[in-house]
């Protein structure tokens, strides 16, 4: 089944207008040549308790991403940037974060050897398995 992968461009205009140019743009590919992003997958649930809580439009998921990048950016966590791969958001609508080719370890998945088995994907409400394809 084919799916569609929306740009970072698609929330980054939900960031501060300072930091947007940057958003908007994909992070820099990892400087670190023992990190190899093949080997797993690790989901993460973000948002209210309960799935599809508080997150009514599109937008609302799209401004909580543009949050979670400006927290990890921000605190450093995130190596300069989102730490998250692929966002899904409980609209069916998955967006580019870090994309595949600046994977690199972030947040507690940085220690070896959990940075060589996990690649994150996560976001607001449900999520989905699927080979991701370009981001369009």
């Amino acid at each position: 089944m084919p799916i569609t992968i929306k740009r970072r461009a698609t929330w980054a205009q939900f960031v501060d207008p300072m930091m947007r140019v940057h958003a908007e743009n994909p992070p820099a590919p990892s400087p670190n040549p023992d990190w190899n992003p093949v080997g797993g997958v690790f989901i993460h649930h973000r948002g209210p308790g309960s799935l599809g809580g508080g997150y009514v439009t599109e937008d609302d998921c799209l401004e909580d991403i543009a949050g979670v990048y400006t927290e990890d950016v921000r605190s450093g966590e995130g190596n300069g940037d989102i730490q998250y791969n692929w966002l899904v958001c409980q609209h069916g609508n998955i967006y580019e974060g870090r994309g595949t080719s600046a994977a690199r370890p972030t947040g507690a998945a940085a220690s070896p050897p959990a940075a060589r088995r996990r690649a994150h994907r996560a976001r607001s409400g449900a999520t989905a398995a699927s080979t991701p394809s370009a981001p369009s």
